[in-house]
C-alpha cells in the first residue's frame, strides 16, 4: 500500500534527522531500520512525560533534546479540563509541514469546486491571540494560529485577515466586536475556525448590522469556504448552515493540532478525513482497549483496521516520538485511509461501567435536541454520585438553550436515555431497572451561560472548547456548580 510506504520513509528520515539529539541517542536511533525497530526501543509517552524527561531541564531551550537545530517558537496549549499549560516544540520542520497541509486543503478544494478563488478576496483566520510571549533564550510561546501568523511569507500579507494590530488583541469579547466590525467591509472568500466561535462572529456581525441599520442579507456575502475543526460540526449545524447558505459557501473539516496536522476532508463535508502520510509526521494507532495494558499493541498505517477505535500516537519533525495524543480515531477505509474523529481518550463516560464514549453522547444529544425541537448551543455531561439511599446516581447534563420550555429537561432527558440504550449494550444493562443508573438529567442553562464560564476560567476564544465529557466526578462537580450559580 502506498500510504504504508510512504509513512515508513517518513519514519526513517525523522530518525535519521534526530540520531545526534539527546534522544536520539537515548534510544538507539543509529541502529533503527524499521518500523519494528523504531517501535521496540521507543516506548509511548505523554505529554508529562516527555516534559519530565527531557524539557523541564533546558526550558524554554529544547534546542538539540528532541529534535536537532534552534526552535524559535513553542506552541502553548493546555488540557481540555484543566488550565495546565504545556509547550509543544514547533520546529522550522513543523512550519513547513502545517504550510504543505493548509496548501491540500485548498488543493482538494479546487478539485471540488470550479468557482473557487481564494486569492479574490481574504482568509479569515478566527483563531486565539496572536501575540508571543518572550520566554528567553530567543525563544516564543503562543498559540499555533499565532506563530502561524507570525510566520507567514510575506506574499500571503495582502491576502489574510485580520491584520496584526487585530489579531494582537488578547480579550476575547473586544476582540470578537472588532473582528466582526471590520470584517463588514472584508471581501472574504475563506473563514477558518472552530465551530463554536464561528458561530459567535456570525451572530456578533448580525447584531452590528442590525445596530448600523443594514439592510444586507449576509454579513460574509462572498464566503466560499469555511474550514473548521477541534469541536464536532453537527451539534452546531443547524444554526450554522443558514449562514453559510446565504453565501453558497462549503466547508471542510480538519484534524489539526498544536502537535501537527493529522487529517483533512477531501472529499465531501460528511465523508471521513483523508490522512496525512507525507507531510514530516509519523502515526501509530493503539486499539482503546489496550491502551492500558503493560505493552500495548502498536499498529500503524500498515496493519490498521476498519471500524476499531484507536488511540493516536505521532511523531513528528518538531521532536515529538511515539507522543500520545489523547485523540480517538476510527478508519473508514483503509486504501486511502480514512478516519473519523471519536473523540478524546479522557472523553468517555464510565463511572458505573457504561462505557459510553464521546461520539455516542454528541450522537445521543444532538438527536434528542433536534427531535424535540430545542436549539442547542453547547452541552457539558458528567457523573452524579449517588451517596445515600435517596440518592441515586445518574448523568447530568447541562445544556445551553434558547427555548423556553417547562418540560424540555425532562423531554431531552427521555430522549437522550433512549438513544444510548439503543446503541450502547453496556449502558442499555445498567438501566435495566436502575440498577447500577437512573434516568439522566437535563438542567437548561441562558443562552451565553458558557462563554461567560469560559471566560471566568481564562479559557475564552481561539481554540479553548467547552469540556464536553467530564468523566472524573470531583472536577465535574465543580464545574456544574460553577455554571449552575450563573
Amino acid at each position: 500500500m502506498a500510504a504504508a510506504e510512504t509513512q515508513q520513509r517518513q519514519l526513517l528520515t525523522l530518525v535519521h534527522c534526530a540520531r545526534a539529539t539527546q534522544f536520539g541517542r537515548d534510544h538507539n536511533f543509529d541502529r533503527i531500520s524499521t518500523v519494528e525497530l523504531f517501535q521496540e526501543h521507543v516506548p509511548l509517552r505523554t505529554y508529562e512525560q516527555f516534559w519530565e524527561d527531557y524539557w523541564q531541564a533546558t526550558f524554554p531551550n529544547y534546542d538539540g533534546v528532541t529534535w536537532p537545530g534552534r526552535l524559535h517558537y513553542l506552541a502553548t496549549t493546555s488540557g481540555t479540563t484543566t488550565n495546565k499549560e504545556k509547550f509543544i516544540p514547533c520546529s522550522n520542520e513543523m512550519i513547513a509541514s502545517n504550510r504543505r497541509a493548509a496548501l491540500d486543503i485548498l488543493v482538494h478544494q479546487f478539485h471540488c469546486s470550479e468557482v473557487f478563488k481564494p486569492l479574490d478576496g481574504k482568509t479569515f483566520m478566527l483563531g486565539g491571540s496572536s501575540d508571543l510571549r518572550p520566554l528567553g533564550q530567543a525563544t516564543f510561546a503562543g498559540d499555533l494560529s499565532g506563530i502561524a501568523a507570525e510566520t507567514m511569507p510575506i506574499w500571503s500579507k495582502p491576502f489574510r485577515f485580520p491584520p496584526t494590530r487585530l489579531a494582537l488583541i488578547s480579550d476575547w469579547n473586544e476582540k470578537l466586536e472588532v473582528l466582526a466590525s471590520h470584517a463588514l467591509n472584508e471581501r472574504i472568500r475563506v473563514l477558518t475556525g472552530n465551530a463554536n466561535w464561528v458561530l459567535l462572529l456570525f451572530e456578533k456581525m448580525r447584531e452590528i448590522m442590525v445596530r448600523q441599520g443594514s439592510d444586507r442579507e449576509a454579513p460574509l456575502p462572498y464566503l466560499q469556504l469555511l474550514i473548521h475543526g477541534g469541536v464536532p460540526y453537527p451539534p452546531y449545524a443547524e444554526r450554522l448552515d443558514p449562514w453559510l447558505a446565504q453565501s453558497g459557501a462549503q466547508r471542510r473539516e480538519v484534524y489539526a493540532a498544536s502537535e501537527g496536522f493529522i487529517a483533512i476532508a477531501d472529499q465531501s463535508p460528511t465523508d471521513a478525513l483523508r490522512f496525512n502520510c507525507d507531510i514530516g509526521l509519523f502515526f501509530e494507532f493503539v486499539p482503546i482497549s489496550d491502551l492500558r495494558s503493560e505493552r500495548p499493541t502498536r499498529h500503524w498505517v500498515n496493519t490498521i483496521e476498519r471500524d476499531v477505535d484507536y488511540a493516536v500516537v505521532l511523531s513528528s519533525c518538531a521532536g515529538l516520538w511515539s507522543y500520545l495524543m489523547g485523540d480517538v480515531v476510527r478508519f473508514t477505509s483503509i486504501d486511502p485511509p480514512r478516519l473519523k474523529i471519536v473523540g478524546r481518550t479522557a472523553y468517555s463516560l464510565s463511572a458505573f461501567g457504561e462505557h459510553l464514549d464521546g461520539e455516542e453522547i454528541d450522537d445521543a444529544v444532538t438527536s434528542a435536541c433536534k427531535t424535540c425541537g430545542i436549539p442547542m448551543a453547547e452541552y457539558m455531561v458528567g457523573p452524579i454520585h449517588g451517596n445515600k439511599p435517596s440518592e441515586s446516581s445518574h448523568h447530568l447534563y447541562l445544556l445551553e438553550t434558547s427555548a423556553d420550555d417547562p418540560d424540555a429537561s425532562q423531554r431531552l432527558a427521555d430522549k437522550i436515555d433512549k438513544a444510548l440504550s439503543a446503541t450502547n449494550d453496556s449502558y442499555r444493562r445498567r438501566r435495566e431497572n436502575n440498577i447500577a443508573i437512573s434516568v439522566p438529567k437535563v438542567v437548561l442553562l441562558q443562552p451565553g451561560r458558557f462563554e461567560k464560564w469560559m471566560a471566568q476560567r481564562g479559557r475564552l476564544g481561539g481554540q479553548n472548547k467547552v469540556p464536553r465529557v467530564v468523566s472524573d466526578a470531583t472536577t465535574f462537580g465543580k464545574f456544574s456548580n460553577e455554571l449552575m450559580k450563573g
